[in-house]
């Protein structure tokens, strides 16, 4: 594996270097109506000047807050860097950090996203990665104190596609991997698509906590349980490979995927009570598939090739979030969609209208709008990651053209900020290269912000760092917009 070799002040966050933990306050600043969103500066550090890296994913993680990278490296292994703290380091400046293949057993390019969880006194890192030689999925976890000493590595079999070999179909396979949550307890849920032929099937898998699964995921873990969601066995366009997930603060599901029939951005949730006419899920009836939103001539979902713009969708404390690509009269948008209940514009779905007599029905329960990207005339290196703050506000990070070269952005309400207005957009990279690429955003505690992302010059490329730390005494004075905003 290559050594990092980091060419200014170490990202690594640790008290013998020159960058504090992100945990720690700004103590300089204070006084009535301190707004740590905007009056906090963001931090650039690099990590990397010889470094190829996709795929990227960051947590924070530890009771200091400690920076962790998970990416894609040269070589097509997936890397874990975290900062040698209490683990000799063998990469970095003076090495500082420690680097090490992970998951460690993985076939190259079928690695998910990191994903994080904290316990009381110490936290965990993620993947789904395929198994070498097999078509089984297995997860890798790798847990540290909060201190960052590193205490074990547990594999637990996830999927064995071969379990679903059912009506004809005899060779179901992943085509992207798992996407990865965590819910309260650190049990881990998956979502992902299954091809076989012209099939496809949306399936969501996790672990039981008691009884005995009625459709086990594999034959060596059996408390794991494959719901299948949604199925296709057809001609023509069906389900894109690439599914999300995320976790409601009570546990639920929820998944997004595409469905390339009829070219919309679709969401699932569990739902089996007949007065909201469940319309998938196991039997057909124990879930509810919606349509968000639908590409078309005035928002064009796709490249010029046909192929589907990437989306992503996060959870807040109080609704699902979601971006996605979109084409409008020669400009680059980022869609945005948030649940509203009620009221909005997308997002048909059935809801109780009355009361006497009760009565359901189809209502618009959410809100999208756009905002511009650029144009359409500028090279396609477009990226974007998306998280919701605390008060459940959305935050994107994106790179943007800006007609010499890429810089990177942060997007957020105006509101978060105690503004009026729609969205409001702060450059945080603009330094003359190309910044921005494969860019992956964390929230940490009290809203603290983590970056991760590629820039590239005419000679070198660079992985570099961009984060923000809030204390939490400043908190109150950013408060959710909920009336008359």
């Amino acid at each position: 594996m290559k050594r990092l070799r980091w060419s200014v002040c170490v990202i690594a966050i640790v008290l013998a270097l020159c960058v504090e933990p992100l945990a720690v306050a700004n103590s300089a600043v204070s006084g009535k109506g301190f707004n740590p969103v905007t009056q906090i500066p963001w931090k650039i550090k690099i990590a990397d000047n010889e470094v190829s890296a996709s795929n990227i994913s960051v947590a924070i993680g530890g009771a200091r807050q400690y920076p962790i990278l998970s990416y894609t490296g040269t070589s097509g292994s997936n890397i874990l860097a975290i900062p040698a703290v209490a683990i000799a380091g063998n990469c970095g400046i003076n090495d500082a950090w420690f680097c090490q293949t992970a998951p460690g057993y993985a076939v190259n390019g079928e690695t998910s996203r990191m994903a994080y969880f904290a316990y009381q006194d110490s936290f965990k890192v993620a993947w789904a990665y395929r198994s070498p030689g097999t078509h089984t999925y297995k997860l890798q976890s790798n847990e540290y104190s909060d201190n960052l000493d590193y205490l074990t590595t547990v594999y637990t079999t996830l999927v064995d596609p071969y379990v679903f070999n059912q009506d004809g179909y005899l060779l179901w396979d992943l085509i992207d991997p798992p996407a990865l949550a965590f819910d309260k307890a650190g049990n881990p849920h998956l979502a992902f698509v299954l091809m076989a032929g012209n099939g496809r099937i949306l399936v969501y898998a996790h672990k039981l906590t008691h009884g005995t699964p009625t459709f086990p995921c594999n034959t060596e873990d059996t408390l794991f349980q494959c719901d299948i969601i949604y199925e296709y066995h057809g001609q023509g366009p069906s389900i894109h490979p690439d599914a999300r997930i995320g976790l409601t603060s009570s546990g639920d599901p929820r998944i997004s995927y595409f469905d390339t029939a009829t070219e919309g951005l679709m969401y699932a949730y569990p739902q089996s009570n007949p007065s909201y006419h469940p319309n998938c899920g196991p039997g057909g009836n124990t879930w509810r598939c919606i349509e968000i939103d639908r590409s078309s001539l005035d928002d064009d979902f796709y490249t010029g090739g046909n192929v589907l713009w990437t989306f992503e969708m996060a959870i807040g404390p109080a609704s699902p979030h979601f971006i996605i690509r979109s084409q409008k009269n020669g400009i680059n948008y980022i869609r945005y969609a948030a649940y509203v209940s009620s009221g909005g514009n997308c997002g048909e779905d059935y809801a109780l209208t009355s009361i006497n007599p009760i009565t359901y029905s189809l209502v618009y329960r959410w809100q999208c709008d756009s905002f511009p990207w650029d144009s359409l005339n500028s090279p396609v290196n477009h990226y974007f990651s998306l998280q919701v703050d605390s008060l459940d506000y959305p935050v994107i990070a994106f790179n943007s053209y800006n007609g010499n070269n890429y810089v990177l952005k942060v997007a957020y309400p105006a509101a978060r900020v105690g503004a009026t207005g729609g969205w409001r957009i702060d450059t945080l990279d603009s330094n003359g290269n190309d910044s921005g690429y494969f860019s992956a955003f964390a929230l940490g505690k009290n809203d603290s912000s983590l970056i991760a992302y590629m820039e590239s010059s005419l000679t070198e490329s660079y992985l570099k760092i961009v984060y923000q730390n809030i204390s939490k005494v400043y908190l109150p004075s950013v408060r959710r917009c909920l009336l008359n905003c």
